[in-house]
């Protein structure tokens, strides 16, 4: 059995890097040469740092361990021994960013003796700005005896550490009403322009 996920990134050298799922195994093709790089840890969702030097992943058929790879010497990361979620990379650093029961955190792969930073409280999805200097956050809508309130956007430094001024309201979804009800808003694409 061949499962596929493939991500394929071109790093500063022009050549392709390819991560892919193989009977629940992540391998890399490189240069034309496949490597496995985990046996018998149920991976998924590969993802490649900006610069192709670090793999993202999560192992585990019960919980989902971040796992954090880099290439030019098999070293192996865990930043965080919980279940994390929503894991992305920075857009220009080796910096990746994940979520834990609400709570959006960091982990900057090049400190070392490094720990995870938590960012903001109450998230309900987030992006990164294209200048990987910020997060586009969403916060979940809350039920209260009056009805729903509407999901808010936020603007959150990547350095807030859950300091509310170092975070913006945006904008306010509306609250439910009998034709519109927003739970959390989510997906966030970046036009290029």
């Amino acid at each position: 059995m061949f499962l596929c996920s493939i991500t394929i990134t071109s790093a500063e050298n022009n050549s392709v890097k390819v991560a892919f799922i193989r009977h629940h195994n992540l391998w890399i093709k490189v240069e034309g040469k496949e490597k496995q790089l985990t046996k018998g840890e149920n991976i998924t969702g590969p993802k490649w740092s900006h610069d192709g030097e670090w793999l993202a992943y999560v192992k585990g058929k019960k919980q989902n361990i971040l796992e954090l790879y880099r290439l030019k010497d098999g070293k192996k990361v865990t930043p965080f021994h919980s279940e994390a979620s929503n894991y992305q990379w920075s857009p220009t650093e080796n910096i990746i960013a994940f979520i834990f029961t609400g709570t959006l955190n960091t982990f900057d792969v090049e400190k070392k003796n490094a720990d995870f930073e938590n960012v903001s409280a109450g998230v309900g999805d987030y992006a990164w700005y294209p200048d990987g200097k910020n997060f586009l956050v969403s916060s979940e809508a809350h039920l209260l005896p009056t009805g729903w309130t509407g999901a808010q956007l936020y603007e959150v430094q990547k350095d807030a550490h859950m300091n509310p001024h170092k975070m913006k309201h945006l904008y306010a979804l509306p609250n439910e009403h009998d034709d519109f009800l927003a739970l959390v808003a989510s997906g966030f694409k970046w036009s290029p322009d």
